[in-house]
């Protein structure tokens, strides 16, 4: 028997504030309609948050654009839910494998360390052509 080729929902939004609130009701819905358990939202949710907050604040318009564009991907299959956000903006300088949650005074830089810390699978790579993409993977829990 063939395996269910995964569902998913794309959403377009430009790098601002309302972006968080937008992507957080789309994840929202989207673990609704895929029965996704409340730890496993709250997990995507989280990671996610700190992934768009982090372009927001810190990502640059390429060239003489007039912001920063942002395709946010969706996708599920039994085992798994995939996030990919993907922007047009300068390359971020991230090295996740030295990422490391900062001391408890610290003020900020606990985004990708807690994205990390939530999910199985946290990548980025530099897009082809220009900008960032980052994976977010979470294996789903069976039954």
């Amino acid at each position: 028997m063939p395996s269910e080729p995964p569902r998913s929902r794309r959403i377009a939004a430009r790098a601002d504030p309302a972006m968080l609130e937008r992507a957080a009701r789309e994840l929202a819905a989207f673990a609704a309609e895929e029965r996704l358990a409340d730890d496993e939202l709250a997990r995507l949710d989280l990671a996610l948050g700190e992934v768009l907050a982090n372009v927001v604040a810190h990502a640059r318009p390429v060239g003489d654009a007039e912001g920063v564009a942002v395709d946010l991907t969706l996708s599920a299959s039994p085992d798994a839910v995939l996030v990919t956000v993907e922007d047009r903006a300068t390359v971020a300088a991230v090295d996740l494998a030295a990422v490391s949650m900062p001391a408890e005074d610290a003020e900020s830089g606990r985004g990708l360390a807690l994205a990390l810390a939530v999910l199985n699978g946290f990548s980025h790579e530099e897009r082809e052509g220009g900008g960032n993409r980052w994976t977010l993977r979470l294996r789903r829990r069976r039954g």
